[in-house]
């Protein structure tokens, strides 16, 4: 499964099926289905004890699917956000580091 952004489903997440053909689950599927991956994300994150992430993203145009699922784990955030509006929400928490670069100096 995959993940594509869909205003209608839970925090704005749609999981596909089949990523060639762009084939969508149900929105109820895919709601029960992301909620389950997120508490597996979210139990992973505990016991490993996740203070912080670095997420890498090339573009700010992508989908912000992936960067939303995790400000939900880690942050506790379940609103749906604009992309400003998730950066934005994401720097205030200081849990999630949003990078466009990878420096491998630092």
């Amino acid at each position: 499964m995959t993940l594509k952004s869909d205003e209608k489903c839970w925090l704005g997440i749609r999981l596909l099926v089949d990523k060639v053909d762009k084939k969508k689950l149900p929105k109820e599927e895919s709601d029960i289905s992301l909620k389950e991956l997120t508490e597996t994300v979210k139990a992973q994150a505990n016991k490993r004890l996740v203070e912080q992430v670095t997420f890498y993203t090339w573009s700010i145009k992508q989908p912000k699917c992936y960067l939303t699922m995790l400000h939900y784990v880690l942050d506790s955030c379940d609103k749906p956000h604009s992309w400003s509006e998730l950066l934005e929400c994401i720097k205030s928490h200081g849990k999630i580091k949003v990078v466009t670069q990878l420096d491998f100096n630092s």
